[in-house]
């Protein structure tokens, strides 16, 4: 099958700018950056990358140059270009790709924006270490864990009022990846 699973989305209708990163059911990753429809960054991974059932760590880094795809600390893909600076002043979904009807089938953890490209060091560094909101340069933050939302708002740790829309009836786990403090 080669249907595509966003797993978090912003402003995906032309003309937008936005981003969309997610996976296809054969492992491929991919992220997509900038001007909806147009003039967009974009990468896509060799298959297999994603692995069924294993927590995955993705993170994007870019420079004003180069958008850099990683998957478990090791950069998967890179390319190089302008893209018009995204701000985000409307909600981000959580599970949803662009337009309706297409849902992320998996787990959700732990997503993070800094307002700095981070480098290979801080990527590892932070991969898997707990943080508070109020870690310098980290501009949002929804950590997936309690309370339960009673609508499909999600919390953003920083304080800084960036909403997480949730989408497709989503339930929570107990489980969550391994973190330490």
């Amino acid at each position: 099958l080669n249907t595509w699973d966003d797993f978090l989305t912003y402003k995906v209708q032309s003309g937008d700018l936005g981003f969309q990163i997610g996976t296809q059911q054969n492992g491929t990753a991919y992220v997509s950056l900038g001007q909806v429809g147009s003039g967009n960054l974009a990468i896509t991974s060799d298959p297999g990358v994603f692995k069924i059932n294993e927590w995955q760590h993705v993170a994007i880094r870019y420079d004003g140059s180069y958008l850099c795809l990683f998957v478990n600390g090791e950069k998967i893909g890179e390319t190089f270009g302008d893209a018009d600076r995204i701000i985000v002043d409307e909600p981000i979904y959580f599970g949803q790709g662009p337009g309706n009807g297409t849902y992320f089938n998996g787990e959700i953890d732990e997503v993070r924006f800094w307002n700095t490209s981070r480098s290979n060091a801080e990527l590892s560094e932070f991969m898997t270490a707990r943080l508070f909101g109020d870690e310098e340069g980290l501009v949002g933050y929804w950590d997936f864990d309690g309370p339960v939302p009673s609508d499909t708002t999600i919390v953003d740790k920083t304080g800084r009022g960036n909403v997480g829309t949730l989408v497709n009836n989503p339930s929570f786990s107990s489980e969550s990846m391994s973190l330490s403090d």
